[in-house]
């Protein structure tokens, strides 16, 4: 409808300019036809995207000075009785200078609509092309026209051809950088700007030559305007239309202010060689090299500021090196250009256990110290970067084998160097993958994965730097595979990858010797690697956040066989083991309500192991997952007692049924006097707190008597039984609890 109607109006407006000429009733129209456009953008505008708002705004603003500046024109008409003399003259200029600096801004922010880009010091380029533009002209007309050039008609022209070139300029840059030549929106602005820049031209030699008036360039430029304004109607209330490509250029505004201080001083240059004889000139010239410069100097500062962004957008805020985005795309230059890199990926080792006993202020100060130190130890053409938590990158230039195995020695060696926190020395180590692009493709994925195989082979090995060969490759490859396996048996019903199951190791009674319950150790029974044990794979399952699927499969398996020992009569509880990423996962605590409700075995018969390190990694949070779950009435147990950091300052507080003394007190019961006074004290305490003991590990009789005078509770480990099958658990327990009736029976 609004396109019809302005079919209309732009079809009634040109036969009555055909007719009539430039008069009160043409202007009357025009503006009747503007107020209409006028009134329709206003209301459809307030309903155009939030990010189109600012640049519609302008467009009203625009539009109703085209009212205004018509309106004055068909009054001064009306007055004169459509003397030329008084027609197109105030009102148009004014209202070409105000429409033409309104619809600049206009069409700069909807260039940026899509951007989160505001420039508010495009406005300059504009005052200073336009100044620029004016000064040109002046001095052109001067030049060429001598007094006629002085006329107030031909200034008048000047005023407004150079404000329309300006906004032609930015117009045409704007649709070739943005390709924007489909967008009916804007080629129609060019064009009616164009329209009225020609019949503004067309004025211009006329009043130039005879200073007489050509009324159809007037005619010309009140179409072109009342066109602009119902162009803008039209726009605002037809569908979007989607710009397959977004750009703004910063670089066509940087060469539009350059050309308007170059082209300026060369005005004023020309001019005082040859005068033109208005003082106009030169000062036109003057302010817009002014305003070019201070457009330059408005971008300089962007530029600096974005600069500092981007900088810190590369840098690592803790320690001042570069981050993961700045190495990568130093790497990924290196590669392009062919070059040979060496590569390191580095992982520190016991800086967790810093950052839970010092605090997080401490772990800052070594993290910054171990940095300037790995810095140092670079040669200048290295660079170290922070890949993220205590994982750093080295890139090297070159791939001399025996430059990078150098260089990482000095950065473990930096990184063993002792620290002083607290007026204490804190000592880390670090674990060191090498690769270089001898060794593999010159790709950034392939290198980045193979530095970080050859890190984790150096950290399973502990042997502080590894150098990616093929025996790392061989080993990352199966690994890989084991990955894919690993998803395939967790996440499908398919057994092509295999399956997990649950061996079962006994817990037996200090006091009487009977079996008091067992622990369930996953297997993965392999269809080519045959039976793996847990160290080949519980790794990768907390690597690639799989271990959440495999402790609700473990723990499945190991409820229902407690289920069918208990409806055989034999209520035998089961301990499962819970990692870190178990105990906090929000899924948790639905897999043991369903595993429990499905199986209708008691809570009670269950306990879940937990480390002292999963509970250090978080205590809070950790403490507060634990009362939860004996809350729903399982027990808690807290493996490997001894190994962790700061256990003893939770223990009043966590909700466990069981303390497990890691093996390595049990081995060394026997040789060494601190350690029984350790397991002693150990046994004590967790009596005084409620808590029974559990020693594992134990491989001879001669611990598990002495582990009994000390008051240990239960002990496990190959002294009684190895971890057994289903099967071989059941004879073995069968073939235990005749040797005991016998025994009954010969005592």
């Amino acid at each position: 409808m609004v396109r019809a109607a302005s079919a209309v109006a732009a079809g009634v407006l040109v036969t009555v300019g055909a007719v009539r000429g430039l008069g009160a009733l043409l202007l009357l129209l025009a503006c009747a036809a503007s107020v209409a456009a006028a009134l329709v953008t206003t209301r459809a505008s307030r309903g155009r995207a939030p990010r189109e708002q600012l640049a519609w705004r302008w467009f009203r603003r625009a539009g109703w000075t085209i009212v205004l500046s018509l309106g004055l024109e068909a009054l001064l008409a009306w007055l004169t009785g459509e003397s030329w003399t008084s027609v197109a003259t105030a009102g148009l200029t004014v209202g070409t200078v105000a429409a033409t600096a309104m619809l600049y801004q206009a069409v700069q922010h909807w260039n940026r609509s899509h951007l989160d880009d505001r420039d508010s010091g495009e406005w300059l380029a504009g005052l200073g092309g336009t100044l620029c533009a004016a000064a040109i002209l002046a001095y052109g007309t001067s030049r060429a026209a001598g007094a006629a050039a002085h006329g107030w008609q031909t200034g008048a022209h000047t005023v407004r051809i150079a404000v329309l070139l300006t906004l032609m300029a930015a117009l045409v840059v704007i649709v070739l950088t943005a390709h924007l030549t489909r967008d009916w929106r804007a080629m129609t602005l060019v064009v009616l700007v164009a329209v009225i820049l020609g019949s503004e031209l067309v004025g211009y030699v006329g009043a130039v030559r005879g200073g007489t008036h050509v009324e159809a360039s007037a005619v010309g430029v009140v179409h072109g305007w009342v066109g602009i304004a119902l162009m803008t109607a039209c726009a605002v209330t037809s569908r979007p239309v989607v710009r397959t490509r977004v750009d703004v250029s910063p670089t066509a505004s940087t060469v539009g202010a350059l050309v308007v201080v170059i082209g300026s001083v060369v005005m004023i240059v020309v001019d005082a060689v040859a005068p033109s004889g208005q003082p106009v000139v030169p000062l036109l010239a003057a302010l817009a090299a002014l305003a070019g410069t201070s457009r330059l100097a408005y971008m300089a500062r962007d530029f600096a500021e974005l600069t500092d962004a981007q900088r810190e957008s590369r840098t690592d805020g803790l320690t001042g090196v570069a981050n993961r985005r700045a190495f990568v795309e130093r790497l990924e230059r290196r590669l392009r250009r062919g070059r040979e890199v060496s590569l390191m990926m580095i992982d520190l080792d016991e800086f967790k256990a810093v950052n839970d006993d010092r605090g997080h202020a401490a772990g800052d100060e070594l993290m910054r110290t171990v940095a300037v130190r790995m810095a140092a130890a670079l040669s200048t053409d290295g660079m170290l970067a922070r890949i993220g938590g205590d994982e750093f990158a080295v890139l090297l230039d070159g791939h001399d084998h025996a430059l990078a195995e150098r260089t990482a020695l000095s950065v473990l060696e930096a990184v063993r160097a002792p620290v002083v926190l607290d007026d204490e020395l804190v000592q880390i180590d670090a674990s060191i993958g090498v690769v270089s692009t001898r060794h593999r493709n010159k790709t950034v994925e392939d290198l980045l994965r193979a530095a970080d195989h050859a890190m984790y082979s150096a950290k399973r090995a502990g042997v502080g730097i590894t150098v990616f060969d093929e025996r790392v490759a061989a080993d990352a490859d199966r690994r890989v595979g084991l990955v894919r396996d690993l998803r395939t048996v967790l996440t499908s019903s398919s057994r092509a990858a295999g399956e997990l199951v649950v061996h079962y190791q006994p817990q037996i009674s200090c006091s009487d010797g009977s079996v008091v319950g067992v622990e369930a150790l996953v297997r993965w029974q392999h269809p080519r690697l045959g039976l793996l044990a847990p160290a080949e794979f519980l790794d990768l399952a907390e690597r690639y956040q799989l271990m959440p699927h495999l402790t609700e499969r473990v723990l499945s398996l190991a409820v229902q066989d407690a289920t069918a020992w208990l409806r055989a009569g034999r209520a035998m509880p089961v301990s499962v083991n819970l990692s870190a990423s178990c105990l906090t996962h929000p899924g948790l605590f639905t897999t043991l309500e369903s595993a429990l409700d499905s199986s209708q075995l008691p809570a009670g018969l269950l306990t879940l192991e937990v480390t002292e390190t999963t509970i250090m990694d978080d205590p809070a949070k950790a403490v507060a997952a634990l009362a939860a779950l004996t809350a729903y009435g399982v027990h808690v147990s807290i493996d490997d007692y001894g190994t962790g950091h700061s256990t003893l300052a939770y223990l009043n507080h966590l909700p466990a049924r069981e303390l497990k003394l890691d093996q390595t007190f049990t081995s060394r019961l026997l040789a060494d006097e601190r350690t029984s006074t350790i397991v002693a004290g150990t046994v004590d305490l967790a009596h005084r707190l409620g808590l029974r003991v559990t020693a594992e590990g134990v491989e001879d009789d001669a611990t598990r008597q002495a582990l009994a005078a000390l008051g240990c509770d239960r002990t496990q480990g190959f002294l009684h039984s190895r971890p057994l099958p289903l099967v071989e658990l059941e004879a073995w327990l069968a073939e235990r609890q005749t040797r005991r009736r016998l025994s009954e029976r010969i005592a």
